[in-house]
C-alpha cells in the first residue's frame, strides 16, 4: 500500500464532532396537537362541570349542547341531509342564556371549535357565522377547549367555579 492509502479501520470515526462529518438535522420538540374530537370531548367535560350536563338548564338559566354535523360520506347521504333541512357551516357548540333570569331575553352564543394548531374555518362556516350574527347571536372561533372556556368567560356567561389542573 502506498502512502495515500489508508486501511478502512484507520479512518476517523468523527469529524468536527459529528458522525462522518454529517451535521445532524435540527429537531424541535413539540407538544402533540390534540384532534378536534379530543378538543370537543375536553370542552364537554369542562362545560358539564362548569354549567350543567349537555341539554340541561343550570340554576343560572344556561344550557349548552353540541351539534354533530360532519361532512357527508357520500353524495346520497348529503342529498338526504339536505332534504331533511341540514345546513352546512353551523358552529359546533351552542350556549343559550336567559339573562337576567325570568325575563324573555335569551341570548344565543355559538362556538366553532378548532384544533389548537392548523384548524381552519371553511367558507360555508364563515358564511353561516355571518348569518347568525345578523340575528344578534354571538359567534366565536376558538382554537382549543381552553380558548373556548376563556371566550365563554369573556361573554360573562355564568358558570360554577371550578379548578382546572
Amino acid at each position: 500500500m502506498g502512502p495515500n492509502h489508508q486501511k478502512k479501520h484507520d479512518l476517523p470515526m468523527r469529524v468536527s464532532g459529528s458522525l462522518f462529518g454529517a451535521v445532524p438535522p435540527k429537531f424541535k420538540l413539540q407538544e402533540p396537537v390534540a384532534s378536534e374530537d379530543d378538543e370537543h370531548e375536553a370542552l364537554a367535560r369542562v362545560l358539564t362541570l362548569a354549567i350543567a350536563p349537555a341539554g340541561q338548564v343550570s340554576d343560572q338559566k344556561v344550557m349548552w349542547y353540541s351539534l354533530e354535523l360532519r361532512n357527508a360520506r357520500s353524495r346520497v347521504e348529503g342529498a338526504k341531509r339536505k332534504a331533511r333541512g341540514c345546513v352546512a357551516g353551523l358552529p359546533d357548540v351552542c350556549i343559550r342564556w336567559n339573562h337576567p333570569p325570568h325575563t324573555p331575553l335569551t341570548q344565543t352564543y355559538w362556538i366553532e371549535l378548532k384544533r389548537r394548531r392548523r384548524g381552519r374555518v371553511s367558507e360555508p362556516q364563515n358564511e353561516m357565522h355571518e348569518r347568525l350574527r345578523t340575528l344578534g347571536d354571538s359567534v366565536a372561533v376558538c382554537h382549543g377547549w381552553r380558548a373556548a372556556l376563556l371566550q365563554i368567560q369573556n361573554w360573562r356567561i355564568p358558570m360554577k367555579n371550578i379548578v382546572l389542573g
